[in-house]
């Protein structure tokens, strides 16, 4: 009895991430950048549901990758040097996540409609008006709820 709760203590303490820490780190992370951690919350909820494995392959044939659903061109955009599989780590792709929002943020003179658009569609195409009112709402809608509970 004693050797299986030491197994579990062992494997909980050798698992992944747990989510008080990557809540303490979001929130390190986004004050650190002069962001509300329940904007980034709300922008994972929407991009990944939390999940940090999570997948989707772009038109323009990169994959958004993990939490924050952070592309390598975006990453590379604000410093990033690892590879694309670095991504999956859930406080890299917080970290580069944030500080892509960021430049969005400082990009559009802190409106953050527009910086939630180009955070999802790219500063180009939000400049250009193609842009998905969806997901900014779908991420509004989410971070009010946060708002609202906190």
């Amino acid at each position: 009895m004693l050797l299986i709760f030491l197994a579990i203590i062992l494997l909980y303490l050798l698992s992944e991430e747990k989510p008080a820490d990557i809540n303490e780190y979001i929130d390190h992370v986004a004050k650190e950048n002069g962001i509300d951690p329940d904007l980034v919350r709300a922008i994972i909820q929407v991009e990944s549901g939390w999940n940090p494995n999570a997948v989707r392959v772009e038109p323009t044939g990169y994959r958004s990758i993990g939490l924050m659903q952070v592309t390598i061109q975006a990453a590379r955009d604000v410093g990033y040097k690892g590879t694309e599989e670095e991504l999956f780590n859930p406080m890299t792709n917080i970290k580069y996540g944030v500080k892509y929002l960021k430049r969005m943020l400082n990009m559009f003179n802190g409106n953050i409609y527009k910086a939630i658009a180009a955070y999802n569609a790219g500063p180009g195409n939000v400049k250009r008006g193609r842009f998905s009112f969806a997901y900014v709402y779908k991420v509004m809608r989410e971070y009010s709820k946060l708002k609202q509970y906190a």
